[in-house]
């Protein structure tokens, strides 16, 4: 479902799914900005180089499965795919993962 890591977080900013600006908390609310480190994107600040996930206080954060993996589960379940469908559409995902998710989403 998802094309690349960049595409994803274009959708996701444009669509104010994650924040579209931060504020440095270290150093007097100084405006961050978006940086790509190795294959990840995060906020960083300017003056102290302080770094945050893009996905800080999202739903989408601390998982260990990679954003578009995370996402395609998302949307498998927003159809009312079955766990087992959605494990064989994504095809990385454990039934456990899955589970999870799942969960996660109902509440």
């Amino acid at each position: 479902m998802t094309q690349t890591y960049d595409k994803t977080v274009e959708f996701l900013l444009s669509n104010n799914y994650i924040a579209n600006s931060k504020f440095c908390l270290e150093y007097d609310n100084k405006e961050m900005k978006i940086v790509k480190n190795d294959s990840l994107k995060s906020w960083q600040c300017s003056r102290c180089t302080k770094k945050i996930s893009l996905l800080q206080s999202t739903i989408l954060n601390n998982w260990n499965k990679t954003l578009n993996e995370i996402i395609n589960i998302i949307c498998f379940w927003s159809i009312d795919l079955t766990q087992n469908k959605t494990m064989i559409e994504d095809n990385k995902c454990s039934i456990n993962t899955i589970n999870k998710w799942c969960i996660k989403l109902s509440i």
